[in-house]
């Protein structure tokens, strides 16, 4: 079993290969008088992480969207907080996604990874 120092010391090393920025965007509703509406709060900014393409057509089917669309797997420092419905903005490149679901378990202790849909 793993001591607390050296399961600090993976989660560095995970942390340093997590190569772009993103920001993390809270997504609520909100009754502004006209109706309801969607609003947007940064859940966080310049946050670190890695995004790899995602054509695993099995995980598009299990939760009801289409093949065609792009996916990715998003991966953030464990301690990040983010949930299916959050929006993900890349700084490098403006692309916005919208998490569907966390993929992290409790055992998975090193980093924690979404499954993504490109909007």
């Amino acid at each position: 079993m793993l001591d607390p120092l050296e399961i600090a010391q993976i989660r560095t090393q995970v942390e340093e290969s997590l190569n772009e920025t993103c920001s993390i965007k809270q997504r609520t509703k909100s009754n502004a008088g006209t109706g309801p509406a969607t609003v947007e709060f940064d859940r966080a900014t310049e946050v670190p992480c890695r995004r790899a393409s995602e054509y695993k057509a099995d995980e598009a089917n299990v939760i009801g969207q289409s093949r065609s669309q792009e996916w990715i797997t998003l991966t953030v420092p464990i301690d990040q907080s983010i949930e299916a419905t959050d929006r993900v903005v890349m700084d490098s490149d403006g692309r916005n996604f919208e998490v569907v679901r966390v993929l992290t378990t409790e055992h998975q202790a090193f980093c924690k990874r979404v499954l993504c849909k490109a909007v």
